[in-house]
């Protein structure tokens, strides 16, 4: 099974350089997740990163934030009801299971163990390359769905270094509870 490292540092949603406290910190809330989570996470950071297990908060997301990235397939309400429940969701951080991340084959970090790594900014990410490899730093908000799952909705930020990353919304679909999820849109809000 292909090694998935997954680094992901959850953060304030646009606020894509300034870090969240450590997971140790008393803002982050433990528990509320459910499997299909970590599901989308898993399909998310499949092609590689280091994940950070404290959740960003402060995002709002609104149907027409997805405009034209959205799949044919997506209906206005499951639109509206995912976005509702990853604003409702992403108000707080929240600290995520590792041992459930792990079973999806991504590795998490805490925020702390970050700060270690980059604790010198001009050695932190040659330190990171020693530990990761080429793996990124992965940062995602809590999961917004629709009431039946079948659609997802969720930050993603990547960095590859300093100079170089992105963050985008993903839409995710599936035809039931049954099926996989899959990406089915991705809108761009920031590049560097």
């Amino acid at each position: 099974m292909k090694k998935i490292v997954a680094l992901i540092i959850i953060i304030a949603m646009l606020g894509a350089q300034q870090l969240l406290a450590s997971t140790e910190s008393p803002g982050a809330i433990q528990g509320a997740f459910d499997s299909e989570d970590y599901n989308v996470y898993a399909v998310i950071c499949d092609m590689g990163g280091v994940l950070i297990s404290t959740t960003a908060a402060g995002r709002k997301v609104t149907p027409a934030d997805l405009g034209a990235g959205a799949s044919p397939q997506a209906r206005e309400q499951a639109l509206k009801e995912a976005c509702a429940d990853f604003n409702k969701k992403n108000a707080e951080g929240y600290l995520l299971d590792e041992a459930l991340l792990k079973e999806r084959g991504i590795t998490a970090i805490t925020e702390q163990r970050r700060q270690e790594v980059f604790s010198s900014f001009d050695l932190g990410w040659r330190e990171f390359r020693r530990l990761y490899g080429n793996a990124f730093l992965i940062r995602v908000s809590r999961v917004g769905f629709n009431a039946e799952k079948t659609l997802a909705v969720v930050y993603r930020s990547e960095v590859a270094d300093p100079e170089m990353g992105s963050g985008e919304l993903l839409v995710l679909e599936r035809s039931d509870r049954k099926s996989p999820w899959k990406v089915a849109a991705e809108i761009q809000l920031w590049i560097s």
